[in-house]
């Protein structure tokens, strides 16, 4: 009986879903929504989700907001329709602007972990969600009532919103992971335009081993809704939030299963789409990834990933122009090679499209000016373009795998979605 008690008592996890600015759980199809309706357990005991500001969700859920949208409704002289449509609207686009409500979405949690006093608690947020997750995790510290839970938060693009109109959402308590947070991941956009954007990215890219950040290509909302040309970036981070909701005791129902293969095959779709000029911008630089400049991996996880499924070209790939590569290296990256082709065919295109970029920026006797108009590439390794015959000294790896990945016209495709 004891045995039973103790499994119920460490079973006890809460999940607490933010969704982000202007998106409640109508939005179905977005990745924060998805997720909680599909959690098992009961609403309001084991999981909550809660409106983002602005949306009619959070509207509804927050009395002094009706209150708001009646007087200025009836002192604009405007039809009463329910709580008046105008007021509505006014009260929605200021919870847009400033991230107004969010107040209501953390009392409301604060309520619920007091009543259910869960053991952990895992948050998942987008956007101004994602804050709320950060805000909730001070709270819980500062209340006298609430025991040191252990929290683990996964921040899809975490933005506190534009700091002139939204300097409270940038205060400490928004804005610092506090040390009860054991896991903190996150997903941090490369390629939103919008210079007002301004991602939180210090307090999730630290040196802490419980912090792990996936830079990723794409506009804001691009992990948490499909949209060309970026469905890959929405399907690896579905799989990244639901392995980590998962993994610490959040139990979902149709989790998307990924291979190390497939997950190697849509990072190649990634920097397919990269190496066009797509998903990346000046707004986002300030972005921490190391493998930004690559023309071969998208981010770290992309590496590791390369180098669980294919150990050997990944290491080659990672240092291009060491010499270093001996005859059983070459024996395994055929066999590497030829498995990539086969079985992650976007991977291997994006690795050859990469290396013939590579083979450019060394070949300086190469005439590369029908690149910018558009000509075909045609296959780049005659002998006339090499400067240094390779008889008179060892080959590369970039010119080794230049042979395996035949690399030619081929390498300048769109990705295959399916």
């Amino acid at each position: 009986m004891n045995d039973t008690h103790e499994a119920k008592t460490k079973a006890r996890v809460l999940t607490v879903y933010n969704c982000g600015t202007c998106y409640d759980r109508s939005n179905s199809q977005e990745l924060i929504a998805s997720l909680a309706l599909r959690t098992s357990g009961s609403e309001g005991r084991d999981w909550i989700i809660n409106p983002g500001p602005g949306s009619t969700g959070l509207f509804y859920k927050s009395v002094r907001a009706r209150i708001a949208a009646g007087l200025i409704t009836v002192v604009s002289s405007q039809p009463v329709d329910g709580f008046g449509s105008l007021g509505r609207y006014v009260v929605e686009g200021y919870g847009a602007i400033t991230g107004s409500g969010r107040s209501v979405n953390i009392d409301s949690t604060l309520r619920l972990i007091r009543s259910t006093h869960p053991t952990c608690i895992n948050m998942v947020g987008w956007s101004r969600g994602a804050i709320t997750c950060i805000e909730i995790a001070n709270k819980i510290v500062k209340a006298d009532d609430i025991p040191a839970i252990p929290i683990n938060l996964f921040l899809v693009d975490p933005v506190p919103g534009p700091h002139v109109a939204n300097c409270w959402n940038w205060k400490t308590i928004c804005t610092q992971i506090p040390s009860i947070v054991k896991e903190c991941s996150a997903i941090l956009q490369e390629g939103d335009r919008r210079s007002w954007m301004t991602p939180l990215t210090g307090p999730v890219c630290g040196d802490d081993p419980g912090r792990h950040p996936y830079p990723m290509p794409g506009p804001h909302s691009a992990s948490v809704e499909a949209q060309m040309p970026f469905e890959p970036v929405a399907r690896i981070a579905r799989f990244l939030v639901e392995s980590f909701l998962a993994g610490h005791g959040t139990k979902l129902s149709g989790m998307l299963s990924l291979s190390g293969t497939e997950i190697c095959d849509l990072y190649g779709q990634m920097m397919l789409v990269v190496g066009d000029g797509v998903g990346r911008t000046a707004e986002r630089a300030d972005v921490p990834n190391e493998y930004r400049d690559s023309l071969i991996f998208v981010n770290a996880h992309h590496y590791k990933q390369c180098g669980l499924v294919f150990p050997t070209v990944a290491k080659l790939f990672n240092n291009l122009n060491s010499t270093n590569i001996s005859p059983s290296e070459q024996q395994m990256v055929k066999a590497e090679a030829k498995r990539m082709r086969r079985d992650a065919p976007n991977a291997w295109r994006a690795f050859a499209r990469g290396l013939f970029m590579e083979r450019v920026k060394s070949l300086p006797l190469l005439d590369v000016s029908f690149l910018q108009s558009g000509g075909a590439i045609g296959g780049i390794c005659r002998p006339s373009t090499v400067s240094n015959p390779p008889g008179l000294r060892r080959m590369t790896r970039l010119e080794f795998l230049t042979t395996q990945f035949q690399v030619g016209s081929s390498t300048v495709q769109r990705p295959e979605v399916d």
